[in-house]
């Protein structure tokens, strides 16, 4: 799973790319990052807290803490950029 913090980060969308051709990957968006989600063909989430905060409504389900919590252990690999 990959943790997306920043609103524009190609460093990180390009090895999400890259991980996708390879093997199963996730993507949680929080902080400003919820603001433009790339279209791209993986499982992607928002953080509530950070949509309400910012007063959008992305095309993404929708995460609160705990369900945060819970697919990161969930998770094998968790990468935060």
């Amino acid at each position: 799973m990959h943790i997306l913090r920043r609103l524009r980060d190609e460093s990180a969308w390009q090895t999400i790319r890259i991980q996708h051709d390879m093997q199963p990957v996730a993507v949680l968006l929080m902080h400003d990052a919820v603001l433009a989600p790339p279209p791209l063909d993986v499982p992607m989430y928002a953080c509530e807290a950070d949509v309400i905060a910012r007063g959008i409504t992305p095309p993404l389900p929708r995460l609160t803490y705990d369900q945060i919590v819970d697919l990161i252990f969930a998770c094998k690999r968790v990468m935060v950029w």
